[in-house]
């Protein structure tokens, strides 16, 4: 789970470099000296391991999938299989997949049980599934093992599980508390561990964990989903092999409007005033979906339309629009911008030409028209994402480094003002006559 985090905590702040260092359980004095020369070594691999003085580092591999070890071959006519997250978006399509391709017996667990008529174990139905809906909260160890108990009872065998639990975290690591990350990740690793407690006797025909491009990319306010995913990964390498069931981690790109990629596509809107590119549509992933294999010597997959090595270096190299462009792409884009809302304090107008600029970042980023110099970011509707493209506008317009805190300290039009005029000015008085007078 350090893993998760070490990826989004250096693309939040880039003034923090992260490094995942793996050791042995007893490691030789050579593997302990090694950890003081990552510490100082300018290489970019985010995750290495020593073993016997050794430096190892991990990579990826295209890899084409042969069918014959496809999931959809391990699919049986009149299978028993239990899908966690059933009947969330991604879980539903899942679901699809297999009752389009067997009759399947089919056991839906999500928090809540499904409502008379549910849409979607309709459709399931009329593919000829079976369908069990059995509601638990997947990181409940008593909850899952009633399932179990349920399933038994009904369908007398159990062929398959399908791990697609999962909650929409996001926030800034800095704003994080420990409760909250946890709270993330219950429906991923404490549901893995669980599974892992009630299956370790059954031969199964395969087991999938349901995991994120996020864990080895990371990704702004991702530190909770991305260390959750990360811990799927290591899971399924932990038991393959080791277990009665083969098992296989997917590390998924983004499935466009569906599942929990909902959130993050109506956030790059709110950013960028346009819609997010890219991504695989629902057929697409379900198409690669039954072709991943099963197979013990294959516990991780990263399925995706992105060339996968780019998409790590761009994770530890980000190289974002610059802030300011995109703020002028989106007025000039016909970005729609609306009135100032009726707020705890009076229209005051920015007076100094600083304040007027600092309005003006804050009208294009907000989309309010009216900008006072004493009305609040996040009365306005800024939150902690908007926050973060506002210090790149400041930092690309007046050369200054202002902090997060600082703009939640003083989160007025005037404030900010102040800050970055009291950064200029401890900078000008750092310098040279000859200095002052060349930048004059």
């Amino acid at each position: 789970m350090l893993l998760g985090l070490g990826q989004v905590i250096p693309q939040e702040q880039a003034w923090v470099r992260c490094r995942c260092v793996d050791l042995p359980h007893r490691p030789s004095p050579d593997d302990v000296a090694a950890v003081a020369d990552e510490l100082l070594d300018p290489d970019d691999e985010l995750l290495v391991a020593w073993r016997g003085g050794r430096r190892h580092a991990r990579i990826f591999e295209p890899f084409e999938p042969d069918d014959a070890d496809s999931l959809a071959r391990r699919l049986r006519d009149g299978g028993v299989y239990w899908i966690l997250g059933g009947l969330g978006g991604v879980g539903l399509r899942l679901a699809e997949a297999v009752a389009g391709r067997v009759r399947a017996r089919l056991v839906l667990t999500s928090r809540g049980a499904a409502a008379p008529g549910h849409p979607g174990i309709a459709a399931l139905e009329a593919l000829g599934a079976e369908v069990l809906d059995a509601p638990a909260d997947a990181a409940d160890p008593a909850a899952l093992r009633a399932v179990l108990d349920r399933v038994t009872a009904r369908f007398g065998r159990l062929d398959g599980v399908i791990h697609a639990a999962g909650v929409a975290g996001g926030g800034l690591v800095r704003l994080r508390t420990p409760a909250s990350l946890r709270e993330e990740a219950r429906p991923k690793v404490d549901a893995a561990r669980a599974l892992a407690a009630l299956l370790a006797d059954r031969p199964l025909d395969f087991v999938v964990l349901c995991s994120s491009v996020n864990a080895l990319a990371g990704g702004l306010g991702q530190a909770g989903y991305s260390a959750a995913n990360a811990f799927l990964d290591a899971f399924a390498h932990a038991h393959a092999g080791k277990s009665p069931w083969p098992v296989v981690s997917i590390d998924w790109g983004r499935w466009r409007g569906i599942g929990l990629s909902v959130a993050g596509e109506a956030m790059h809107r709110s950013l960028a005033g346009e819609p997010l590119q890219g991504g695989m549509s629902p057929d697409e992933a379900i198409a690669a979906f039954l072709r991943v294999p099963v197979r013990a010597d294959l516990a991780q997959i990263a399925v995706g339309p992105d060339d996968l090595p780019a998409l790590l270096a761009f994770a530890l190299h980000p190289a974002p629009e610059s802030s300011a462009t995109l703020l002028a792409r989106r007025v000039s884009g016909g970005h729609r911008q609306q009135p100032r809302p009726a707020l705890g304090v009076a229209y005051r107008e920015p007076e100094s030409p600083l304040e007027r600029t600092v309005a003006a970042l804050w009208s294009d980023l907000l989309g309010v028209q009216g900008i006072g110099v004493q009305d609040d970011f996040f009365e306005l509707g800024g939150h902690s994402l908007l926050a973060i493209q506002l210090l790149g506008a400041l930092r690309e317009t007046y050369a200054v480094e202002l902090s997060l805190r600082s703009l939640f300290e003083a989160p007025t039009v005037r404030g900010h003002a102040q800050l970055i005029e009291s950064q200029l000015m401890d900078r000008i008085e750092s310098m040279s006559d000859e200095e002052v007078a060349r930048l004059l």
